[in-house]
């Protein structure tokens, strides 16, 4: 296997290369797709996609937790996080004046919606937070703070963000405090209800509803 992913961004260019050895020991044989070896999720009724996407959330919670701590760090610092220099991106555009059309509210919402449901497991909600911060580029506020202290840093220009959190009863506004604040309150092995409010007129997501169950 060899990839190269490249990225254009005005006169910056980004390249990433990978390379991975296969090998096939037995002979192996790829069988058609019929309704005896896979699922739609468009023929499950809520309730059971709801539990599919928990399950799959949750794998790959444990999966990043397991490779983080095999290279010696925490499972929120995940190095491919930062493929993408999106802070460069958003330093060169003006993400203020971009309009987001259907397929990137979709795009935008699922990447929260995937952990999503009435029975969430702690460490889930918390994988969900991290999530928030990233998008909220909360990682960078510190550092755009003392770098720039006469100027807001660049994610209070940033429309897309997940501007409430809702915590068991309380009101919580998105900031790095407050996100450390509710990640230190969630009990791994419980279990908790997570749900999402839209834009009334965009549809994009904005307030995160959490209680525990």
């Amino acid at each position: 296997e060899d990839y190269t992913l490249l990225l254009e961004m005005q006169e910056n260019t980004y390249q990433y290369n990978y390379k991975n050895n296969v090998e096939f020991i037995n002979n192996s044989s790829i069988e058609d797709f019929n309704e005896d070896n896979n699922l739609s999720l468009d023929n499950m009724s809520e309730e059971q996609r709801d539990t599919l996407m928990q399950a799959i959330a949750e794998r790959i919670q444990m999966v990043n937790a397991n490779q983080m701590e095999q290279i010696g760090i925490e499972e929120d610092q995940n190095p491919l996080q930062y493929v993408i220099p999106l802070n460069n991106y958003n330093s060169m555009y003006d993400i203020n004046n971009l309009n987001m059309n259907e397929t990137e509210i979709s795009v935008f919402n699922n990447k929260f919606e995937m952990y999503g449901g009435t029975n969430i497991r702690g460490t889930t909600v918390r994988g969900l937070l991290t999530v928030i911060a990233s998008n909220n580029e909360l990682d960078d506020e510190e550092e755009n703070e003392e770098n720039n202290p006469s100027i807001f840093s660049s994610n209070t220009q940033n429309e897309n963000l997940i501007e409430e959190i809702h915590f068991d009863g309380s009101e919580y506004e998105v900031n790095r405090q407050n996100i450390t604040l509710i990640k230190s309150s969630i009990e791994t092995e419980s279990y908790y209800r997570v749900e999402f409010e839209k834009d009334e007129n965009t549809g994009r997501i904005y307030r995160v509803v959490i209680n525990k169950k």
